[in-house]
């Protein structure tokens, strides 16, 4: 979030600036590891992650709409579902493209296409958000790799009331 952040305000983050940015955020996780050397290697595999990351997204423009967008919705009486979107980009007009982050072993493709947290996700934005997901993106930071999707290629096996939906 706080690279997007820099990016959206300068344009351009220096390594410097990276490498700051990652302290910064190490400190206020406070990663409960115990063990030093386990401290130390997540640090290290995390540092060289945002690196790749940064290089991988230098040369392309960043237009976030949304970093961090949180919403919540009543399912029903009993339910209700509260979410938080990681990036929302802006494709064209009212297109968005909905990304999300994740770290650890990489998911096969088909397995992402499956997965109803992003389905979710573009409910949320369509309807919340008056926007329209014509891409949904989980990137794996381990493995520096997007898998991108149209929602169409999603069954949402779910409806939502657009009255139900709300800004937290």
């Amino acid at each position: 979030v706080e690279y997007f952040r820099a990016r959206q305000k300068r344009g351009v983050v220096a390594p410097q600036e990276l490498l700051h940015l990652y302290e910064q955020q190490w400190r206020q996780a406070g990663w409960p590891f115990p063990d030093a050397y386990q401290r130390e290697q997540y640090r290290a595999s995390g540092w060289r992650q945002l690196q790749e990351f940064h290089e991988s997204q230098a040369e392309q423009e960043a237009r976030v709409l949304e970093l961090e967008k949180e919403f919540r919705w009543a399912w029903d009486e009993t339910v209700e579902l509260t979410g938080r979107i990681d990036q929302i980009n802006q494709l064209d007009g009212r297109a968005v493209e909905i990304v999300e982050y994740k770290t650890g072993e990489p998911r096969p493709p088909e397995k992402v296409k499956k997965d109803l947290q992003l389905a979710l996700y573009a409910v949320a934005a369509e309807k919340h958000l008056g926007l329209r997901p014509q891409r949904l993106t989980l990137y794996n930071l381990t493995a520096n790799q997007p898998i991108s999707f149209a929602p169409e290629e999603k069954e949402i096996a779910f409806s939502v009331p657009e009255n139900q939906l709300r800004e937290v």
